[in-house]
C-alpha cells in the first residue's frame, strides 16, 4: 500500500497486535532484570555484573544500524520474525551457560542483535500505524503493556527461583519468547510500504534536526538512570531485605496508571513542561531507594520513581517520532532506540564500577543527579514540538 493509505484510527487489528507482541517479548526481558542475582551467586563482582549486563544493550547498540536499513530493504516482517527467533534460541541457550566465560558474553551480545532486530522493526511498523495527533495516548498505552510484564515478571521470577532454581526462570523465559515468535510467525498484519528514499539522505536529514540530536541527549540522561535501577535492583533490594519483584510490582503499577490516563494529556500540553516535571520526581524517586527498608520511603520511592519513569518513556518516544515524516521513520528509529540501547550500555557499566569503588547506594544518588541535569537540559534546549507525519 501506498503511504497515503496508512492508517488514522489507533485502536486496530494491528495496533492490538503489536502490544500482544511487546507483552511477551518484554515478559521474557523482564526476567532477565532477576539475573543479576545468578550471576552474583556465581561469583561475579559488580563490576563484572555491570558489563555481563551491558553486553545485552551493547549487541543492540552495534546492530542497529544494519537493523534500520534491512527494515527498509528487506520489509519489517522479515526483520521482526528473524529477531525474534534469536531471541527465543538464546533464551533457552541460557539454561547451559551456567558459569560467567566467554560462551555467556557472546549469547548476551546475541540476544541483544535479535531484540535490536525486533525493536527496530517493531516501533518502526506500529510509528507509521500511528495517527500523529494522538501519538502520545498510543506510546502511552504501548508502555503501560510494556510496564505490565515489568511489573509481574520480576515477581513471577523470583518465586520460579525460589520453587525450583534458575533453570526453572530460564525455561519460562524462553517460552514467553516462543510464544512472541509464534504469534510474528502467524498473525502479523500486512506490511506498509512507503515511498523509495535513500537510507544515506533520511540518515543525513534527520541528524540534521538540531531538535532532533537534544531529544537523544535528553533521552541518554533518563536511560542513565533507568538503567541503574533495573540492573541493580534487585542486588539492593536483597541488601535491605526487600523484594525486588515488588517494588517494581509497585512502581510498574504506578506507571501503568500514568501512561493509560496522564500520558493522552501530552499531546494536548506542553511537552517540555511535562518532560521538566516528569524527570524532577524521576529524580527524586532514584535519591530515595537507598532507604526502601522504611515503608513509609518505599512508598514514596515507588509512587515517585514509578510516576517519573511513565511518563518520561513515552514523552521521549513521543518528541523523537515528532522530528520525522513517515519516509525517515526507519532511520529515526533506529538512531533513537540505539542512543536509548547505548544509555542502558553505559549505565550498566558506569553503575556496577561505581558500587564496586563506593556502595551500592551511591549509584541512585547519582542517577538521581543525572536525571537532575536532564531537567535542566530539557529546559534550555531547543525542541520541535509540532506533529509530523
Amino acid at each position: 500500500m501506498s503511504k497515503t493509505t496508512i492508517r488514522q484510527t489507533l485502536f486496530d487489528r494491528a495496533f492490538f497486535f503489536y502490544n500482544a507482541l511487546f507483552f511477551f517479548v518484554f515478559s521474557h526481558i523482564a526476567f532477565f532484570y532477576l539475573y543479576p542475582l545468578f550471576l552474583e551467586a556465581e561469583g561475579a563482582t559488580k563490576t563484572k555484573i555491570g558489563i555481563v549486563m551491558g553486553l545485552f544493550p551493547a549487541g543492540t547498540v552495534i546492530s542497529r544500524p544494519l537493523m534500520g536499513w534491512l527494515v527498509e530493504k528487506i520489509g519489517e516482517k522479515k526483520v521482526l520474525v528473524g529477531g525474534l527467533f534469536i531471541i527465543f534460541i538464546s533464551g533457552f541457550l541460557y539454561i547451559i551457560a551456567r558459569e560467567i566465560n566467554f560462551f555467556l558474553y557472546g549469547l548476551r551480545s546475541l540476544h541483544g542483535i535479535g531484540f535490536s532486530a525486533f525493536i527496530a522493526s517493531s516501533f518502526t511498523g506500529i510509528s507509521w500505524r500511528i495517527p500523529a495527533e494522538r501519538r502520545g495516548e498510543a506510546f502511552g498505552f504501548v508502555g503501560a503493556v510494556i510496564l505490565l510484564a515489568i511489573a509481574t515478571m520480576p515477581l513471577m521470577g523470583e518465586y520460579l527461583i525460589k520453587w525450583k532454581g534458575f533453570s526453572l526462570l530460564f525455561q519460562v523465559e524462553g517460552v514467553f519468547a516462543l510464544c512472541g515468535f509464534f504469534l510474528a510467525l502467524l498473525f502479523m498484519p500486512g506490511e506498509i510500504v512507503l515511498a523509495e528514499s535513500s537510507s544515506m539522505n533520511s540518515f543525513t536529514s534527520v541528524l540534521k534536526k538540531k531538535s532532533f540530536l537534544a531529544v537523544l541527549v535528553i533521552t541518554v540522561f533518563f536511560v542513565q538512570g533507568q538503567a541503574t535501577v533495573l540492573n541493580f535492583i534487585a542486588l539492593m533490594a536483597e541488601s535491605v531485605k526487600v523484594s525486588s519483584g515488588r517494588f517494581l510490582g509497585v512502581a510498574a503499577t504506578i506507571a501503568i496508571f500514568c501512561r493509560l490516563f496522564v500520558a493522552r494529556s501530552i499531546d494536548k500540553y506542553n511537552k517540555k513542561n511535562f518532560t521538566i516535571f516528569s524527570f524532577i520526581i524521576f529524580a527524586i524517586g532514584l535519591v530515595l531507594v537507598p532507604g526502601i527498608k522504611s515503608t513509609i520511603v518505599f512508598f514514596c520511592c515507588t509512587i515517585l520513581y514509578g510516576a517519573g519513569m511513565g511518563l518520561l518513556y513515552p514523552l521521549m518516544n513521543v518528541l523523537a517520532v515528532d522530528q520525522a515524516n513517515p519516509e525517515e521513520m526507519p532511520v529515526l528509529m533506529t538512531i533513537f532506540t540505539g542512543v536509548f540501547d547505548a544509555g542502558f550500555i553505559t549505565g550498566s557499566v558506569l553503575s556496577g564500577w561505581l558500587a564496586d569503588q563506593f556502595s551500592l547506594s551511591w549509584i541512585f544518588y547519582f542517577g538521581a543527579a543525572v536525571a537532575t541535569v536532564g531537567a535542566f537540559l530539557t529546559r534550555i534546549f531547543p525542541l520541535d514540538q509540532s506533529l509530523q507525519g
